[in-house]
C-alpha cells in the first residue's frame, strides 16, 4: 500500500524551507483522542509533495547530523552536509544559516557574512541571521545602523 510521512510539528519549518508541501493531519492517539501521545497533543502534519527527491526523513537526518557535527566542533563535516542540503534545495534557509555558523566557526568571516545574507534574501526578518551578522566584525563600508535597519523592520 502507499507509505505516508507523517512528522510533528517542531520539524514542520525544517521541511517547509526544504522545499516540501504538507497539511494538517489528524491521528488516532491514547484513549480516543487525536493525537494526544504519552499525555501530550501534539500537532502532526502528512507530507503531501515535494520539489526533489530525496525524503524528508533523510532531509531531517542530514541536517540532524550536521548539527551534530557542528556541536562537537568537526566543522568541515558539518559543512558538508549542509551544503548538500543547499545545493538541493537553492531555498533552503536554515541550510545556508548552518553553512555561516560553520564558515564562523572556521574563521572565514566573510564567508559567513555571504551565507547570512542569502538567508535574508529568502527570509528578510529571519532575526538568527540578522544577530549573527551584527557579531561579525564589520566589513568595509557596512555600518551598524544598517543592520540594525534590517533587524527593525
Amino acid at each position: 500500500g502507499r507509505h505516508e510521512i507523517c512528522f510533528w510539528s517542531r520539524d514542520k519549518i525544517l521541511l517547509d524551507m526544504a522545499g516540501f508541501l504538507s497539511e494538517r493531519v489528524d491521528l488516532p492517539g491514547e484513549a480516543g483522542e487525536k493525537n494526544v501521545y504519552a499525555g501530550r497533543r501534539i500537532l502532526l502534519y502528512r507530507i503531501t509533495g515535494r520539489v526533489d527527491s530525496r525524503p524528508p526523513e533523510d532531509i531531517i537526518g542530514i541536517y540532524n547530523e550536521g548539527l551534530t557535527l557542528l556541536r562537537d566542533g568537526k566543522l568541515r563535516d558539518a559543512w558538508d552536509r549542509f551544503f548538500l542540503l543547499a545545493l538541493e534545495n537553492k531555498g533552503f534557509a536554515e541550510a545556508y544559516f548552518q553553512l555561516g555558523m560553520c564558515l564562523r566557526g572556521m574563521k572565514k568571516y566573510e564567508k559567513a557574512r555571504e551565507q547570512w545574507k542569502k538567508v535574508l534574501d529568502l527570509i528578510p526578518d529571519y532575526k538568527p541571521a540578522i544577530e549573527e551578522l551584527k557579531k561579525l566584525p564589520q566589513p568595509p563600508g557596512q555600518t551598524t545602523a544598517e543592520l540594525r535597519d534590517r533587524s527593525e523592520g
